[in-house]
Order: C-alpha cells, then sequence, then structure tokens
C-alpha cells in the first residue's frame, strides 16, 4: 500500500485572522440569506418559554449547556409530587444558537424570547442605555396593548371616583376641575 509523506507546512493564518475571515463570510452569508432563512435565525437565537397550563403547578428550567450555572439551575420544580406531574406547566429553555444570542445582546443589546404552547409569539426586549447607571427597556410582542400614553397633548385627565363612579376632568397645568368634558381630551 502506497503511504503519502508527511509534510509540516505552516499556516498562515492565525487563530484570530481566521475567526474574522470566517465571521465576516458569515455575516455577509447571513444578511444575503433569504428572510425565511433570517426568520429561522432569529428564532433560533430567542430564549424558549413554552406556557403549557394556567395557572402553572410546575416549572421545568433546562439551561443544562449554560457554562458554569446550568447545570446547578436545570430542574424541575413543582407544587406537587413528581409522580403526578405529566407534563410541566412551564417550560424554560436555552436559544438553540447560544453564540448568535450572546453576540446579538452584546452587539444590540437585543434579547428575544420564543413563548410557545398556549401563548406563541415572540418578545423582543431591547436595552438602550444612554447614560450610566441607567438602562431604559423596550418591549416588543403582539401581545402588548396600544396604549394612550401621550397619545395627545391635551392636560385634561379623566378621574373617576372609585367609590360612586363619577367622573371629573382635572387639568393637571391650571388645576381646574369640572364636570363636563373638556372640547381638548
Amino acid at each position: 500500500m502506497f503511504e503519502l509523506p508527511e509534510i509540516d507546512i505552516p499556516n498562515p493564518l492565525t487563530p484570530g485572522l481566521w475567526n474574522s475571515m470566517t465571521s465576516a463570510v458569515l455575516g455577509v452569508a447571513a444578511r444575503m440569506a433569504p428572510r425565511e432563512v433570517r426568520n429561522q435565525q432569529n428564532k433560533d437565537r430567542a430564549a424558549r418559554i413554552a406556557v403549557n397550563r394556567i395557572p402553572p403547578q410546575s416549572i421545568k428550567v433546562d439551561l443544562s449547556e449554560v457554562p458554569l450555572v446550568g447545570k446547578a439551575l436545570s430542574g424541575t420544580y413543582a407544587k406537587v409530587k413528581d409522580e403526578k406531574l405529566k407534563q410541566p406547566s412551564v417550560v424554560i429553555a436555552s436559544p438553540k444558537d447560544k453564540v448568535g444570542f450572546v453576540q446579538q445582546a452584546i452587539d444590540k443589546g437585543n434579547f428575544d424570547l420564543g413563548l410557545s404552547g398556549l401563548l406563541s409569539t415572540n418578545v423582543d426586549i431591547q436595552l438602550e442605555p444612554n447614560r450610566p447607571g441607567e438602562a431604559p427597556v423596550k418591549l416588543k410582542s403582539p401581545l402588548i396593548p396600544k396604549w394612550p400614553f401621550n397619545s395627545s397633548p391635551s392636560n385634561w385627565n379623566e378621574v373617576r371616583n372609585l367609590g360612586s363612579g363619577d367622573v371629573y376632568y382635572f387639568n393637571s397645568d391650571t388645576g381646574e376641575v369640572q364636570y363636563e368634558e373638556p372640547h381638548d381630551i
């Protein structure tokens, strides 16, 4: 049988250069990928939470792949005995693409939660630190209703007496109170 001689050829690429080149190529490929592929990548980067029963009787945490703390935190926590437990009410699992999850968190301050089971949606959590010691948080989800905050420049506020149900209107600029609904509310 013929054997090839071993030749020691030095690699001109250092590990750092190799990682940079690989990262750049994968980044370009991800941007050029069809929308369906990009959507799947986003789903894979989301931490997974399955809500199977309300009210919950048990929670299963599966973070065993997370270094250092994963195995310590993983397990099933229940209000009932394990033998009565058919399926956990809530299952919390780490993202399929852990590297992508961490990279997205570091690069953009963005965390995704994929909800399944009784609630099937995605929750996007965006951290926007603008000053030291402060990190405002934005939550985006189809489950969040539109709120009327800052929807009108009016200074009139509707106030309802919880005991009687009576309504009156209070102007926060002038301190004026009236029972008739103002025109500019």
